[in-house]
């Protein structure tokens, strides 16, 4: 499928290629998600059917096509589930345009972006992921401080443990899941971007995609920082 697209001063074709990012919320999953937003490219943070302008700025609900609630409130992960049972493609039903997928995650089940990828992958195979890590103690650290979506309850309450207890079972997952990804793309590494967001610059996501996008680095930022 070939999109004709205008981007401030300048033309360009494509092939409609997506981008996920598919490390755990807490790793700078806003950060990127602007970023690709303020360059131009359609996306999707954590919701199906929820977009920003280039402003920054939420849509009035009664705009199309923002104003269906049950699309505005569909997460990505129930977006996916919902498709699962019906057997279709995880992205059926939302916008061909949407090009870049961020913060696919349930809190009250843990589920996200691990549980998705693979299908992702064999389903769109001509796109992109960015693996996005931390040091797994400061991202502990910082899913706990995430009060406002109260994470660390949930979790406790889902796997039947304590506040302690979830560190282990967190560290677990982050590890098994860094670990499945690199293996899962050890023969399409040029499919696969691991950015480490305490380590590594915004030159390295502009030189990654220089072959598919125009990237500014000038907006990457620092976004609902917890720790």
């Amino acid at each position: 499928e070939l999109i004709y697209s205008v981007n401030f001063n300048y033309i360009y074709f494509y092939m409609v290629n997506k981008i996920f990012l598919i490390g755990f919320n807490k790793t700078a999953t806003c950060s990127f998600y602007k970023f690709f937003s303020k360059n131009n490219i359609k996306s999707c943070h954590f919701y199906s059917h929820r977009y920003y302008d280039k402003n920054d700025l939420i849509p009035r609900k009664n705009q199309k096509p923002y104003c269906c609630r049950d699309k505005w409130y569909r997460t990505l992960v129930n977006h996916f589930r919902m498709n699962e049972k019906k057997h279709k493609k995880l992205l059926d039903g939302i916008e061909n345009d949407v090009i870049f997928f961020s913060d696919i995650t349930d809190d009250c089940t843990s589920t996200d972006a691990k549980d998705f990828y693979k299908k992702l992958h064999i389903q769109n195979p001509g796109s992109k992921f960015i693996l996005n890590i931390r040091n797994v103690d400061k991202w502990i650290l910082s899913r706990k401080k995430h009060w406002r979506s109260g994470l660390l309850e949930k979790h406790c309450k889902y796997f039947n443990c304590n506040k302690t207890e979830i560190d282990n079972i967190w560290k677990n997952i982050f590890f098994d899941h860094v670990n499945d990804v690199i293996k899962y793309f050890k023969n399409e590494n040029t499919k696969l971007l691991i950015y480490d967001i305490e380590k590594d610059q915004p030159k390295k996501i502009v030189d990654f995609f220089k072959n598919d996008f125009k990237l500014d680095e000038k907006h990457w930022g620092v976004h609902n920082k917890a720790h």
